[in-house]
């Protein structure tokens, strides 16, 4: 994974392809983390040999008070 930053937003993308044993072959990966409103925001998009690619699996993480 490479990227950059960019005040409260990181962004990376795959530099090389992977799989392991059990899991699907990816040919690409992006990666996004950032504070959305107050929120925590991760999103994974990803690219296989017959999908291209796509938005995969996302969220948001709310912070807690200590």
């Amino acid at each position: 994974w490479v990227g950059m930053f960019d005040g409260p937003k990181i962004q990376l993308v795959m530099d090389q392809g992977y799989s392991a044993p059990t899991a699907k072959v990816v040919n690409e990966g992006q990666r996004l983390y950032g504070l959305v409103e107050g929120e925590l925001f991760f999103a994974y998009d990803m690219q296989t040999p017959t999908k291209e690619l796509q938005p995969h699996i996302w969220s948001t993480m709310a912070r807690v008070a200590q």
